[in-house]
């Protein structure tokens, strides 16, 4: 868990990431993110970050998550919430690595996708 901050493009993600055998559904942990996320956001606002965004990170997602991201949403002042697989995570590490001069502002077109970022979605911002 933690946050990134893109701070010259005043934006920044918060994150959660989880671990599960059988795949993750947000289920009813909204509630706990709600709170995580209204906890950061006085700090960051105060520090000049106009965009908060916030993804969950896990292995592999598993059912109908719409409704709990629309309750985040909904309940917090997060630009939008997106789920993120681990191994999509390094690919955008290993990009990174590959272009240093790849700009935050980039990537901030990846965390306002729909739900689920995809391999596509990151070839289309990125590649």
């Amino acid at each position: 868990d933690g946050i990134a901050f893109a701070k010259s493009d005043h934006y920044a993600i918060v994150f959660d990431a989880k671990i599960r055998s059988n795949g993750y559904n947000i289920g009813t942990d909204d509630r706990a993110f709600v709170e995580y996320i209204m906890t950061q956001s006085p700090r960051l606002l105060h520090e000049g970050i106009d965009s908060i965004y916030f993804s969950i990170i896990s292995s592999w997602f598993t059912g109908d998550n719409r409704t709990p991201i629309m309750r985040i949403r909904k309940e917090t002042n997060v630009k939008n919430v997106t789920l993120l697989k681990t191994a999509l995570l390094l690919r955008l590490i290993e990009l990174r690595l590959k272009n240093p001069k790849l700009s935050p502002s980039r990537l901030e077109g990846l965390f306002l996708r729909a739900e689920e970022i995809s391999e596509q979605d990151i070839e289309q911002e990125l590649g």
